[in-house]
Order: C-alpha cells, then sequence, then structure tokens
C-alpha cells in the first residue's frame, strides 16, 4: 500500500510538472486563454458562494496588504481607488472599514462574477462600492483617467509578461501617483534595474514571478518594498511592492504607520485564523481572497 501511494504521489507530481511546462510554451495569447478561463466565475462559483456563506472575518486574514491599502488610503487620501482583478473585493472592504472617503471602484475581466458581487453586496455597507468589467490584458490609453492609486492583489502574477508594458504605461500616462501590488517573488524577480524587465517562470504552477520594481522604476515612479506573509509563505515568498509618484517621505512614513496600526489591532484574529487553517489544504475555504 505505501509503495502504491507513494508511485500515486510521484506519477502525479511528474504530470503536473509536466503540464507546466508545457503551457508555458506556449505562446501568449494561449497562455492568457487558458489562464483566463481557469478563473473565469463558471470556475469558481461554487467557491465563491461557499465563501459567503462561510460569513469569514475579513479582518482576520493574515496578510499585511490589506492593511497597506488602508494606510496609504488614509494616510494619501487619493480621490479614487481602482481595486483591479477584484475576486471578491477584499481590498476595498479593508478601505470601507476604515472608513476612506473617496470613491473606491473595483473592476474584473468576468461580467457574471461582477454581476454577483454588486447582488452580494446590495444591501450592505460595501454597496458603495463601483464594481464594473475591466480587461486589464486589453488595456488602452485612458481606462485609468482619473484615478489616483490602483491596488491589486494576487492578480498580476497571473497576467502575461507581454501585456505589462502596456498595463504600467498606461499608469504612467494616465496619471496614477500610487500602484500597490501584493504577490509572489523571487530573489532575481526583485531587482529595481529598469533594463532587466525580465519575468520569471514558477516550477510549481502558471504564476509568473514579475519584477514589479524595475517596471516601475522603467516608467518614472520611486519604489518600496515590504515583505509579507499568507499561509502559502513556507512555500513561496510575498510581498507588498510600492510603487509612487509625487509623494514625499513624511507622507509615506504616516501611511506605514497607519498600516501598521491597522495590522496591530487585528492580531489577535489573525493569529487564531491563521492556527486553525489546515496549512496542508492549499484551497481550505478560508484561503478563498489570500492565494488566488
Amino acid at each position: 500500500m505505501y509503495i502504491t501511494n507513494k508511485f500515486r504521489e510521484l506519477y502525479s507530481h511528474w504530470k503536473r510538472k509536466k503540464e507546466i511546462k508545457n503551457y508555458f510554451s506556449k505562446p501568449f495569447e494561449e497562455r492568457a486563454k487558458i489562464t483566463k478561463e481557469s478563473y473565469t466565475f463558471e470556475k469558481t462559483k461554487d467557491r465563491f458562494r461557499a465563501f459567503f456563506r462561510s460569513k469569514i472575518r475579513i479582518e482576520d486574514n493574515v496578510q499585511f496588504f490589506f492593511d497597506a491599502c488602508v494606510g496609504f488610503g488614509l494616510g494619501c487620501k487619493p480621490n479614487t481607488i481602482r481595486q483591479i482583478g477584484c475576486w471578491t473585493g477584499t481590498e476595498s472592504k479593508f478601505l470601507v472599514n476604515a472608513n476612506f472617503v473617496g470613491n473606491l471602484q473595483a473592476t474584473d475581466f468576468d461580467t457574471d462574477r461582477i454581476d454577483f458581487l454588486i447582488k452580494e453586496y446590495t444591501n450592505t455597507k460595501y454597496k458603495c462600492i463601483d464594481f464594473f468589467y475591466q480587461d486589464i490584458e486589453q488595456i488602452a490609453e485612458g481606462d485609468f483617467a482619473d484615478v489616483n492609486c490602483v491596488v491589486a492583489q494576487a492578480v498580476l502574477s497571473n497576467i502575461q509578461p507581454e501585456f505589462l508594458n502596456d498595463l504600467f504605461g498606461a499608469f504612467r500616462k494616465d496619471g496614477v501617483d500610487l500602484v500597490l501590488i501584493g504577490d509572489c517573488y523571487t530573489k532575481d524577480s526583485l531587482t529595481m534595474d529598469p533594463n532587466r524587465t525580465i519575468s520569471y517562470q514558477s516550477a510549481i504552477d502558471r504564476n509568473w514571478f514579475h519584477p514589479f520594481l524595475a517596471y516601475g522604476v522603467k516608467f518614472g515612479f520611486d519604489v518600496r518594498f515590504i515583505p509579507d506573509f499568507s499561509y502559502s509563505s513556507f512555500h513561496i515568498a510575498r510581498g507588498v511592492f510600492v510603487l509612487y509618484r509625487n509623494i514625499d517621505n513624511a507622507r509615506l512614513s504616516e501611511s506605514m504607520k497607519i498600516a501598521y496600526d491597522s495590522y496591530f489591532s487585528r492580531q489577535e484574529g489573525v493569529w487564531k485564523n491563521y492556527q486553525e487553517v489546515d496549512m496542508n489544504k492549499p484551497y481550505d475555504i478560508s484561503e478563498i481572497d489570500i492565494d488566488e
């Protein structure tokens, strides 16, 4: 029995590696289509419904990224914050809970997901979030007009490298002053060299390790990096990438103070939730907002 199970495990591992290698060998249009199809609402709706039925407290989410959104939202006071690849809208919900007074927008490429979220939040305090369609792999100049801040949690690692110049170029041309990215990284992808915008393939899934800091410098942003933590940190490193313009050091420091005050205020729930999660179940329902 042990030998049989071990063989199955080895075969599954070999098969998975072969599938990943095959994925990265495809033309980027095909890669983009495969990834996008895997995240459609049709493919994920059961998980979404289970998440909303579970009544999980977002305040118990272990990641600091959401507190960074609160800190920079309250500290820098942008008029409009847009969350891209919104999933369940957690970044925007954290900002609502923190009494952010500006405009909150949350976008996704799947209109069925948008319709579901609008319906779910209609009779809640989150109805102030403006949910609408946006495909960040089909960006044109003007798509971020009047947006001061963009936040993106665990979404850009699913985007193909061929689309990134257009996306970061749009941030620059449309006058976005602050971009907060929560995502995975490797040592090599942490470069700040604007001439080394090379993305690295994951060996365990279809994700990319993009050089977000290098893209920031390339398109005229100042950059900062903050290590983060999640349930999967023992398998893959995550961080907060801060790309900004026209924000002085005093405002940055105040924003970080607000962020850490937010994180510390919810520590008890964070660690209680962390202890209860089965680390061997990467798709445990309580992780739905974390590892996507």
